[in-house]
């Protein structure tokens, strides 16, 4: 049982007005483990869900293990799931995202966001299929593949689509009484998005006379990423390509390699990230030639793969007292150079931008933290 409120107090004016939500959502999950034969375990759960504005929800999982042998087994699972819109997407006020102006400064046209109460949850379907070994008491291994889609994803249309489409720019252009356009972008059930890729680890543990080290792979490899932004547009890949579109970007690589050192009252830990770079077009006029014309989309720019590390431990100082450090980025990486820039417009220049898909803004982050349990 859940209570969700929303409030929002603006200081800027008719275009920023202040509004407020609220949810009440209350559910009920159940889940039932069925030995079906001697090797095989099946598992089936299930969850309902009613919100107070938009109706109920049934998701479900249908799950199964089969015991290959005591040193292999096959396991997959089947199952629906859904996405709640959040309360901001579903509160009918005009916020004022953006203006249009000539030259001069005269304001041709603004763009409001506009929340829509009839929008309905994202829903998914996904399965999966996978191998998992332990040959030996050190070594365990195994791979994942899964699948997801989604229908009903969260959108708006565009400026540029409305304008570019009759029907669409009749129900959401219109002109205000001082003769300045209104665009409305409102939030609306828009599209689709399919993916597959698998999951893979491979894992040894290695006892020795001072303490015990676990070495770890483990990543992703992504072989599909496609997605229709909005009815009647072009399915999309934005597997190691940014499509600006609507901002996607899938990588085709996401791998971890860890190294744990445990001991009876301590230990140490050692990870690096690694994440494959994509390709972008040069938007806009970041590219021009001698005579200042645009030259992008004939060029690619990649987003350099990018390599982190974490280092971090523990020490149990008594019973109760136990002191974690962690040093996130360690090297103090730099996020990679993106030139798309979603505050560009058409007929203005971009200019670079860090990507925080790979890394984030602050650098090298240091932590500390001190646990106290009472026996």
């Amino acid at each position: 049982d859940l209570k969700q409120n929303f409030r929002y107090v603006s200081w800027e004016g008719a275009d920023y007005p202040d509004y407020q939500n609220t949810r009440h959502n209350i559910g009920v999950a159940g889940e039932l483990q069925v030995p079906a034969w001697d090797k095989l375990d099946l598992t089936l759960s299930m969850r309902g869900e009613r919100y107070s504005d938009f109706g109920s929800i049934l998701t479900g999982k249908l799950g199964g293990k089969y015991t290959l042998s005591d040193q292999a087994f096959l396991r997959a699972s089947t199952g629906t799931g859904f996405r709640a819109p959040t309360l901001s997407q579903m509160s009918k006020v005009s916020t004022l995202i953006g203006t249009s102006r000539t030259p001069a400064g005269q304001i041709l046209s603004k763009a409001y966001a506009i929340g829509n109460p009839d929008l309905e949850p994202e829903k998914s379907h996904q399965t999966s299929l996978g191998l998992h070994l332990t040959p030996t008491q050190h070594w365990s291994m195994g791979m994942d593949f899964w699948q997801i889609s989604l229908r009903d994803t969260f959108g708006s249309w565009s400026v540029t689509q409305i304008d570019a489409d009759p029907a669409l720019k009749k129900k959401f252009f219109s002109l205000l009484p001082d003769g300045t356009g209104r665009y409305d972008i409102n939030s609306l059930n828009l599209g689709s998005l399919k993916k597959n890729g698998i999951d893979y680890y491979v894992q040894h543990r290695l006892p020795m006379d001072f303490g015990r080290l676990n070495l770890v792979l483990e990543g992703t490899h992504n072989l599909t990423s496609q997605r229709i932004a909005a009815p009647g547009q072009s399915n999309l890949s934005d597997l190691g390509i940014f499509q600006p579109s609507y901002g996607g970007l899938t990588p085709r690589n996401k791998l971890t390699f860890s190294g744990t050192l445990e001991r009876p009252e301590s230990g140490v830990r050692a990870a690096v990230h690694f994440m494959s770079g994509n390709t972008e077009l040069y938007p806009n006029n970041s590219l021009v030639d001698s005579a200042g014309r645009s030259v992008g989309a004939q060029y690619t720019h990649r987003v350099k793969d990018t390599l982190t590390l974490d280092v971090g431990g523990w020490l149990q100082l008594s019973r109760s007292v136990r002191l974690s450090w962690y040093v996130k980025n360690m090297a103090n990486t730099t996020p990679p150079v993106r030139y798309f820039n979603a505050m560009a417009t058409s007929n203005s220049s971009n200019y670079p931008l860090t990507d925080t898909v790979y890394n984030d803004y602050r650098g090298r982050v240091i932590s500390t933290v001190i646990e106290w349990k009472i026996l």
